[in-house]
């Protein structure tokens, strides 16, 4: 086999080390070889490693100054570290040298697409809660983004909780940003509320940084500050939650994640506002690649919101991807609440782009709690303008 066929090979069977010792090997026999510095750009890329991919495409454009992939690779690693001006630069410019290459206008084509707003609508159903979800989202011209989203969550028989949500997000390259959440919630009951611990509505400030260690490694802290009013008694307390996370991509195939921190909310049965409680938070999650096709992902939870009802949550995603434009989901979700009893969902979903502006998603769950079962529909709809 020739140097490039055994870099693929080992890029087939995730051993991206392997592949990118199998050009450099190449590149001390003949530095001159802009195949092989494409090659270790790409790769390079795929590890987050941009500043070092973005110098192999250099090197291959100086070499091949006619070859279009290496102007796309350096063009793409200003793309993922959330340099828009620079990528757009270098977009318009791949355009007007390459008017004819399909690979190039293509590329220029998503990028623009990224860039413009989107909209999208969501709704889920199981045995507990009905969930409607309308958005939209506004990629800004630098690192940023803003999304707007309007909740309507249904616990069935007992209440209507209407959520207004804004989200800013400032990007400072890959795997490092700022992010600001402000979400209003009101609350509205089927019948009297006799329950000391019935919410009236609260405000939620949630702020969150990311900040990449290594390429491979990312730590998040998440601050998230509720002042919340009681439905029975007009009294207000204050919730917090301080989360800590680190993420860790081990190989292509295998990552982790693991995370604590501290909650500060209502008891279970509370007698006053200042009856609060401290409560310690775990987080513990897998992901691995089983096939280039094919992936798992599971993920197990304490106390995963404020809302003071759910006591942990456990999550299985397996994901197959028929095609670039069709794949499907198999989930399974196990809710263990505060106040006794389970919910078990379990869902399959098939996904489709079939072009650059639509994303859907349709599916069905199942789901049993307490002695009782039913099967609903999920959808949800994005469409990039």
């Amino acid at each position: 086999m020739t140097y490039g066929e055994k870099a693929d090979q080992e890029i087939q069977n995730f051993r991206w080390n392997n592949a990118l010792q199998i050009y450099r090997d190449e590149l001390a026999i003949n530095e001159k070889n802009a195949d092989a510095w494409r090659g270790m750009g790409r790769i390079l890329r795929w590890q987050g490693h941009l500043d070092e991919s973005r110098q192999a495409y250099e090197k291959a454009a100086a070499l091949e100054p006619d070859n279009a992939n290496a102007a796309l690779g350096i063009t793409r690693t200003y793309f993922l570290d959330h340099d828009f001006k620079q990528a757009a630069a270098g977009y318009a410019s791949a355009q007007e040298r390459w008017p004819q290459d399909e690979e190039v206008q293509q590329a220029a084509y998503d990028f623009a697409r990224e860039k413009n707003p989107r909209i999208y609508g969501r709704y889920e159903r199981d045995l507990t809660f009905r969930t409607k979800t309308y958005g939209a989202g506004l990629p800004l011209l630098s690192r940023e983004d803003i999304q707007l989203e309007y909740v309507e969550d249904e616990s069935l028989g007992q209440y209507v909780r209407k959520d207004q949500k804004i989200t800013y997000a400032h990007y400072f390259g890959l795997n490092n940003f700022l992010e600001f959440r402000y979400r209003k919630s009101d609350y509205s009951y089927f019948a009297p509320v006799t329950d000391f611990s019935a919410i009236d509505k609260f405000d939620e400030y949630r702020l969150r940084y990311a900040y990449p260690f290594t390429p491979e490694q990312v730590g998040t802290v998440t601050y998230t500050y509720r002042p919340t009013t009681l439905e029975t008694t007009q009294q207000s307390y204050d919730s917090t939650k301080i989360e800590f996370e680190l993420r860790s991509q081990w190989s292509p195939r295998f990552g982790t994640v693991v995370g604590a921190g501290q909650l500060r909310e209502l008891n279970s049965n509370p007698s006053t506002t200042s009856d609060l409680r401290n409560t310690s938070l775990v987080k513990v999650g897998v992901d691995y690649m089983l096939t280039q096709k094919a992936q798992v992902a599971a993920t197990y939870i304490t106390n995963p919101d404020l809302d003071n009802s759910i006591k942990s949550k456990t999550l299985l995603l397996l994901s197959y991807q028929w095609r670039d434009n069709l794949s499907s989901l198999l989930r399974y979700r196990y809710d263990d609440y505060k106040q006794g009893g389970n919910q078990r969902i379990y869902s399959l979903a098939l996904r489709y782009t079939p072009d650059a502006h639509l994303w859907v998603e349709v599916g069905a769950l199942s789901a049993t709690r307490a002695g009782r079962s039913g099967v609903y529909p999920q959808a949800t709809l994005i469409y990039k303008f």
